[in-house]
């Protein structure tokens, strides 16, 4: 049996009536396209950077064109996001939801991907589209709770904002579970998963989170 390779998208619980809603996650250049508002978790001049980055690898177009996903949690942006830095005021993490699948599924569904063996805006920096390649993302790297770069791992930080791209749209129905931070959350999730009938399961796996 081929081991999966986990991806992990977040985002803010204020965004998920329109998330179910619309039956997926959708990149940021639809998004914008089509007057979806949204509650914002990452810098707006980071995503004006993504806009203008070319992936290298088809399906091509730009970080924009892709629904982004991490290889693992506790990433350096929501620690950034949840010490204020994105929004000006700390923010709690329990208002935040993992999205989880994996790199095969994607794969097994037919839908476009690529990704990156570390941050992919930041030089150096190398897309792929095999997943074959996996080798190339720091996957032990990925579950550990820090990532600052050291003399030993000069390139730590970099190599652990890796990103796996899904062209345009991920669908509710590619998605394994939710995961969030406290089981009372959990519960609220469930409950709105409930009324849109969604049959997803949801966890809560506090030691995702900072």
């Amino acid at each position: 049996m081929t081991r999966r390779t986990r991806i992990l998208h977040f985002t803010h619980e204020d965004n998920l009536v329109q998330i179910f809603g619309r039956g997926g996650l959708v990149c940021d250049k639809q998004r914008r396209s089509s007057g979806i508002e949204s509650r914002n978790v990452a810098y707006s001049d980071l995503k004006l950077e993504r806009s203008q980055t070319i992936v290298e690898v088809p399906p091509g177009g730009t970080l924009d064109d892709y629904v982004p996903f991490y290889f693992g949690p506790k990433s350096p942006m929501m620690l950034t996001y949840m010490n204020g830095n994105v929004t000006g005021s700390l923010e709690d993490l329990n208002e935040i939801v993992y999205f989880v699948s994996s790199a095969q599924h994607v794969e097994a569904s037919g839908l476009k991907f690529a990704f990156t063996d570390g941050h992919p805006v930041k030089q150096p920096r190398f897309f792929y589209n095999d997943l074959a390649d996996l080798g190339e993302v720091d996957h032990a790297l990925m579950w550990q709770k820090w990532w600052h770069d050291t003399d030993e791992y000069p390139d730590r930080k970099r190599r652990r904002q890796a990103e796996f791209l899904v062209w345009r749209e991920m669908p509710l129905t590619e998605i394994d579970h939710l995961v969030t931070k406290s089981h009372p959350k959990r519960l609220e999730v469930e409950s709105m998963l409930s009324n849109w009938d969604l049959d997803i399961p949801c966890r809560a796996w506090p030691s995702w989170y900072y």
